[in-house]
């Protein structure tokens, strides 16, 4: 059975998880499409789609990992499907990030699906797929790193980053412990 929320054509949904496993939802009401997407990791009834059968779902039905990196810019075109998380699964979002301290060329992960849906106990995730401990522009040392507005306990504002209303960088690490990844859902029918 799959969860009550539904939100209808055509959203954008961001995503950002941050280094306590919360969770900030910003709906767009416009749509943009990255210039350049790479193809889904998983093909309709190819390896990996837990129900091996061409129906215009991609079913994943055990844990999974789709990765950001230098050679599909984060982006992942699953057009024409429905992305279906299922049988408790979690996709993780693993987002690029390439060490240095020039945080500009880092990225998460865009999904574009016709339909996303997750059942009940399955999730997509991007808990801990930010930024390592120590690392990003809201870490703060021993005190909370800030995305949207200041850490815990921080009063420099040189930390403070990111959008509160498209949020689409990566989380900071805290002083030993990773911060969330991006995720970022164009859907142009049904999200549930």
């Amino acid at each position: 059975m799959a969860n009550k929320i539904i939100y209808k054509k055509p959203l954008i949904f961001f995503f950002v998880v941050g280094m306590f496993y919360s969770l900030l939802l910003t709906v767009l009401l416009y749509s943009t499409e990255p210039s350049f997407a790479a193809a889904c990791p998983v093909l309709d009834g190819g390896v990996g789609d837990g129900d091996s059968t061409v129906n215009g779902v991609i079913t994943i039905s055990a844990n999974a990992t789709w990765s950001a990196d230098g050679t599909n810019l984060g982006s992942f075109d699953c057009s024409g499907t429905e992305v279906h998380v299922t049988n408790n699964a979690v996709l993780s979002l693993a987002s690029y990030q390439d060490g240095d301290s020039d945080y500009t060329d880092d990225y998460g992960v865009t999904i574009i699906a016709d339909d996303i849906t997750v059942d009940s106990g399955a999730s997509i995730s991007a808990n801990s797929l930010g930024y390592p401990d120590d690392k990003g522009i809201g870490y703060a040392g021993t005190l909370g790193s800030g995305y949207g507005g200041l850490g815990y306990g921080t009063t420099d504002t040189s930390k403070a980053y990111g959008s509160v209303y498209e949020p689409d960088d990566l989380g900071s690490g805290g002083a030993d412990s990773y911060g969330g990844g991006a995720m970022k859902f164009i859907v142009s029918d049904t999200l549930i």
